[in-house]
């Protein structure tokens, strides 16, 4: 209750009580202990204990001079009531005495929290004022009768809450009064009733009108300041000189989410939220005429000040995807500041049907769509295998499927190889051949090999695998007229649970088996891809697979990661605020960093569901692979 109302809910229950007295006794003050006990419920206590000492403080305080009142009441020929009345006091005045000076948390100062918060001062005096009208007056007679109807009265103002019922009986105004201007858009007013945040309105007043969108919204104890975006800025000024504003809710397109704010940067959007953020959420700024894209991130703390008072208001982080170019079914990076006050709209995902996208004479291989939309992003196969790729993320959130989309799509055009050691390619594939040397690296196929015993280990086997096929590449390339514009043969090698095959040497240690040709194979990924030799890495953690090999991965693909080691990796090449999305990423959903994928920003999608119908003829006859093989998600334990 605010201070006014305090002193005018005093001055009125003073009156009350010195009137109800002069009615009863011919005098305006008496000594009697139930007028000593109705001053300090209505005038002492609200006016000088209630707002400067804490509850704790306030029931001490009353315990002991309700304690006073009943001891110098003693020898009257309700003694017996006055003693007994002395003792919850006292039990009272050790709860509250307790609840200060006690120790947290345990069971004594639990049970004193609860008696203190039920003792308030109108608790303790009603019991000293009871006791003494029935001990100074007759219960049949007229004195008594008055008092109990004045006290009753007195309880009665001090339960209800004036203020607040006040406030909510009072018709609301239909107006609101300009308060300032905070920027050249936004203008500050203040009312009743005043539309919620994200709701469009008409503001008018002084001669000028304009389209507006609420921003911001904090409700006070008297109004509610409103922060207005104006959709005109050259009528601010008349507006905010105004006596008096009329805004008034209109029907608008309800896909504005909010408002950018100061803080954005080309790579980070921040906005003042309209509503509650999705992690993962698509939306848009419009620049131009063109639609710059964003996916939500997070949500940080933001400073609303207002009448020299600071209010915490919410903002949300949101990373760029790009400038979206419906024509060539990509997002590129776009290089200009997101405007101050920009609607933020989420994404309408137009065209509704992804086929109505327009088709491209080469198309790209598609691996989904932009999260919670139809935006197709697509993976140039021919960059992809210029360099390295790196498939990583938690088992059972989508790696196999991806890694089959691959190699599904990528034996189309040219031979794979599958290095697996787990025996899974081999048991859902059992129609794909076994590498040998020499393999005709040009004829459409797929092949696995799964290492045997070796002196070193898998990571010897595998070395000896790669110095057979960089032999191979190295005898073509040199006689390739590179300057003429010749290229070598792709030699695509998918390495299923790389960390047996590749794994970090100062996990193994420096003498374990392995360390030196795991070594050997992470220098020898850093020439191998001029050859034409790409290497397609797949594991659950990068923390066990050689830092030197995945430093050589150009794109990668990143499933739900929770690994502090496999975070820090993708924020050393995508930045920080993939740590807050990767964790949070849903099954089927992965993150896509790279030149070769059709987004040039890193990027949020949901991974298609449905594989190509490709025939291999060289292993596996007429029959298209996912038909053959009939491989269900994720039944390769990644």
């Amino acid at each position: 209750m605010s201070i006014t109302w305090r002193f005018w809910l005093v001055l009125i229950q003073l009156t009350i009580l010195v009137v109800g007295v002069w009615l009863t006794t011919g005098a305006y003050i008496s000594t009697a202990p139930w007028y000593l006990a109705g001053l300090l419920a209505v005038v002492i206590n609200p006016a000088m204990f209630e707002p400067l000492f804490p509850k704790r403080g306030d029931v001490l305080g009353n315990s002991v001079l309700a304690f006073f009142l009943a001891t110098v009441s003693l020898g009257g020929e309700l003694e017996l009531g006055w003693l007994y009345l002395r003792i919850p006091l006292v039990l009272v005045g050790g709860a509250a005495a307790l609840t200060i000076v006690g120790e947290e948390g345990s069971f004594l100062s639990t049970v004193s929290r609860r008696i203190t918060a039920l003792s308030s001062a109108m608790v303790l005096y009603s019991a000293v004022f009871w006791i003494s009208i029935a001990e100074s007056f007759p219960i049949e007679s007229v004195e008594f009768w008055n008092l109990a109807a004045i006290w009753v009265t007195l309880v009665f103002l001090h339960a209800v809450k004036w203020e607040n019922l006040f406030i909510s009986l009072r018709p609301a105004r239909k107006g609101a009064t300009p308060v300032e201007l905070v920027g050249p858009s936004r203008l500050r007013v203040k009312g009743q009733g005043l539309p919620a945040v994200g709701m469009h309105v008409e503001v008018s007043g002084a001669g000028a009108n304009c389209r507006a969108t609420v921003v911001a919204r904090i409700p006070r104890s008297d109004s509610i300041l409103t922060e207005l975006f104006l959709h005109k800025n050259d009528v601010a000024d008349d507006l905010v000189a105004a006596r008096e504003l009329s805004v008034t809710p209109v029907d608008e397109p309800g896909d504005i989410v909010g408002h950018v704010a100061a803080g954005s940067s080309v790579g980070e959007l921040l906005y003042s939220p309209a509503e509650a953020p999705e992690i993962g959420a698509v939306v848009f700024v419009e620049s131009s005429g063109d639609k710059v894209l964003y996916q939500v991130i997070g949500v940080r703390a933001g400073v609303l000040r207002a009448d020299g008072s600071e209010t915490a208001v919410p903002l949300v982080q949101a990373m760029q995807l790009g400038l979206l170019r419906t024509g060539r079914r990509e997002l590129s990076r776009y290089l200009s500041l997101p405007a101050l006050d920009s609607e933020v709209r989420s994404f309408p995902a137009p065209p509704e049907n992804r086929d109505e996208w327009p088709a491209l004479e080469t198309s790209p291989f598609e691996l989904g769509h932009v999260r919670g939309t139809t935006v197709p992003v697509s993976v140039d196969l021919e960059r992809l295998c210029e360099g390295h790729t790196a498939i990583l993320g938690m088992t059972k959130m989508g790696k196999s499927h991806f890694a089959r989309l691959l190699v599904e799509r990528l034996a189309q055009d040219g031979h794979v190889l599958v290095m697996d050691q787990t025996g899974e390619y081999r048991r859902r594939m059992p129609s794909a051949g076994t590498y040998q040397p020499g393999i005709d690296w040009t004829a459409p196929g797929l092949s696995i090999w799964e290492p045997g015993p070796h002196t070193f280990g898998p990571p010897g086997a595998a070395l000896g695998v790669l110095n057979e096929i960089e032999q191979q590449a190295m005898a073509e390339y040199r006689t390739l007229d590179i300057a003429g514009g010749e290229k070598p043969t792709t030699r695509v090698i998918l390495i299923e649970e790389a960390h047996q095959f590749i794994p970090e040497p100062a996990v193994i240690g420096y003498k374990g088996i392995g360390h030196d040709q795991s070594l050997e194979i992470g220098k020898k990924l850093m020439q191998i891809r001029k050859y034409g030799v790409s290497i397609i890495f797949v594991s659950q953690r990068t923390a066990v697979v050689s830092k030197t090999a995945l430093s050589q991965c150009e794109n990668l693909v990143a499933f739900r990661t929770v690994d502090h080691t496999g975070l820090d990796y993708m924020a050393m090449i995508a930045g920080d605020g993939i740590k807050s999305i990767a964790p949070q990423i849903p099954p089927r959903q992965a993150l896509l960093i790279g030149d070769a994928f059709s987004c040039e920003n890193p990027i949020a999608i949901d991974v298609r569901g449905e594989f190509t119908q490709g025939t291999f003829p060289t292993l596996l006859g007429d029959r298209p692979i996912s038909a053959a093989t009939e491989i269900d998600e994720d039944d390769i334990p990644f």
